[in-house]
C-alpha cells in the first residue's frame, strides 16, 4: 500500500511539473491602446501617433532570436473579428532575447489590414466601406506565433485589453447664447462660435466646420424637427476655425429680417473622409431672434410729459401718445432724494392723475411707452407741486373754491 501511495505522489508530482512548463511561455506579451478609443480601426495603424502598442519579449535565453508572428481578435457585442488562418501574408518580427520589441504604427498595419481578418457577426462589405467599428465594449486580444513552426505554435501568453469604442462628439454652441435675443446693426455682425469635444483625440487635426442657418416660421414647430425637413437658409464654406462671423457678404446672400426667429447648428467632418462623429457631426440646435419689430418700429420714438398740481393730494400728467402703443407706465416721486422709490401707475391713455400725494409738496415723474414687448425710453422728467393744504374754520360761510371751467350736470 505504501509502495502505490508512493508511485502516486510521484506521478502527481510530474503531472504538475509538466502543467506548469506548459504555462511558460517563451514570450510575454502586452497590448495598450492610448485613450480615446476611436472606432476607426485603421487609426491605429496610423505611424504618426502609435495609439496602439504591443510589446513583445523573448525571455527564453537559450536561444537567441525567434521568428514571429501575431493573431489578433477583436470581440465586441455581437460581433468577432480575428486574423486569418494563414498568416503567410502577414510580416514576420524578429525577437532578440531580453530585448523589448515594440509592434505599432506601419509595422502594425498589415494586421489590422480587411484583407487578413475573418469577420463574424457582421458584415465585411459594409465595414470595408466604413472601416468603422461598432460603438461599445470590445476585448482586444493579442498571441505570438512561431512563425516557422508549420502547427503555428503559441509562444506568449494571451495579452488582452477591455476597451470602449466611441464615435467622437459633435462641437459644442457657445455663441450666441441660445434663445437670446441679437441687437441688429447696419451692416449685420453676428460672431457664432462653438467649442470641439474631441481635441483630446491624435487625429484632430483634420477637422473640419459647416455653419448651417435656418430661417424659422412662427408656428412653434420643435426646432429640431424642423432642421430635418428644411432647407437651410445659409451654409457656409468649410473652415477649420472654430468660429463664424456672419457679416455683410453672408447677409446679402441671405438678408435678416427684423424680429424673425433663426436656428443655427454647426456640422463636424473629417477632411479625410471618415464618419466619426456622432450624428453625423451635427451639433445640437440653437434659436436666437433677431431684433424685436416693435423695438425696431419704437426706435427713435420720444415721449413728451407734462405736469401739473391739481389739487393738494393730487397730480396730473399728460403726454403725447400714438395708436402703436397698448400701455403706458408712468412713474411718480417726491424730489429732493435720488435715493425716493419710484411709484408706477399702469394705463392706456395719454393722461392720468397721481393720487394720495402730500399738500404743498414738489414731485417728479416720467412715463414710458410699452408695445409687443418693446418699451420706449424714459420721456422727459416733469416736475409739479401740489397745491397747499385748505383750511376750514367753524362758522365760516366761505366756499371752498373751483374750477372755472367746470359745469354743474
Amino acid at each position: 500500500m505504501k509502495r502505490v501511495l508512493k508511485y502516486g505522489l510521484i506521478c502527481l508530482l510530474f503531472l504538475t511539473t509538466v502543467i506548469s512548463r506548459a504555462q511558460n511561455y517563451p514570450v510575454q506579451t502586452f497590448v495598450t491602446i492610448t485613450p480615446p478609443y476611436s472606432s476607426y480601426l485603421p487609426d491605429y495603424a496610423d505611424p504618426f501617433n502609435n495609439q496602439m502598442k504591443i510589446l513583445l519579449t523573448l525571455t527564453d535565453f537559450s536561444v537567441s532570436t525567434y521568428e514571429v508572428k501575431l493573431r489578433l481578435s477583436i470581440q465586441g457585442q455581437g460581433y468577432t473579428i480575428k486574423t486569418v488562418q494563414d498568416l503567410a501574408a502577414l510580416p514576420t518580427i524578429q525577437l532578440s532575447a531580453g530585448v523589448p520589441t515594440e509592434v505599432s504604427g506601419t509595422l502594425l498595419a498589415p494586421y489590422l489590414s480587411s484583407d487578413n481578418l475573418i469577420f463574424q457577426g457582421m458584415d465585411k462589405a459594409q465595414y470595408v466601406t466604413s472601416q468603422m467599428l461598432p460603438e461599445g465594449p470590445a476585448t482586444v486580444c493579442v498571441e505570438v506565433i512561431n512563425a516557422g513552426n508549420a502547427n503555428q505554435a503559441v509562444l506568449s501568453n494571451p495579452a488582452c485589453g477591455q476597451y470602449w469604442f466611441a464615435l467622437y462628439n459633435p462641437p459644442l454652441l457657445n455663441t450666441p447664447i441660445c434663445g437670446t435675443e441679437i441687437m441688429p446693426l447696419d451692416p449685420p455682425q453676428i460672431m457664432f462660435s462653438w467649442s470641439p469635444l474631441h481635441m483630446s483625440s491624435p487625429t484632430n487635426g483634420a477637422t473640419q466646420y459647416e455653419f448651417y442657418l435656418y430661417q424659422m416660421l412662427p408656428d412653434g414647430q420643435d426646432p429640431n424637427q424642423y432642421v430635418q425637413s428644411t432647407t437651410p437658409y445659409f451654409v457656409s464654406s468649410p473652415t477649420t476655425n472654430t468660429f463664424f462671423n456672419f457679416g455683410p457678404v453672408e447677409s446679402g446672400q441671405a438678408p435678416l429680417n427684423v424680429g424673425t426667429t433663426y436656428i443655427w447648428r454647426v456640422k463636424a467632418t473629417d477632411a479625410t473622409g471618415r464618419s466619426l462623429f456622432i450624428n453625423d457631426g451635427y451639433s445640437q440646435v440653437c434659436t436666437f431672434k433677431y431684433g424685436n419689430a416693435a423695438s425696431s418700429l419704437l426706435d427713435g420714438v420720444t415721449l413728451q410729459l407734462e405736469s401739473t398740481g391739481s389739487g393738494q393730494n393730487v397730480g396730473a400728467a399728460w403726454w403725447n401718445g400714438s395708436a402703436m402703443f397698448e400701455e403706458y407706465v408712468l412713474e411718480v416721486r417726491k424730489t429732493g432724494n435720488p435715493e425716493f422709490n419710484w411709484h408706477p401707475l399702469n394705463t392706456s391713455d395719454v393722461e392720468e392723475k397721481m393720487y394720495m400725494l402730500e399738500p404743498e409738496t414738489e414731485y417728479e415723474c416720467r412715463v414710458k411707452g410699452l408695445a409687443g414687448g418693446a418699451e420706449t425710453d424714459w420721456s422727459n422728467t416733469s416736475v409739479f407741486t401740489t397745491q397747499a393744504e385748505r383750511n376750514y374754520e367753524c362758522g365760516s360761510t366761505a366756499l371752498p373754491g373751483k374750477a372755472s371751467n367746470i359745469k354743474p350736470l
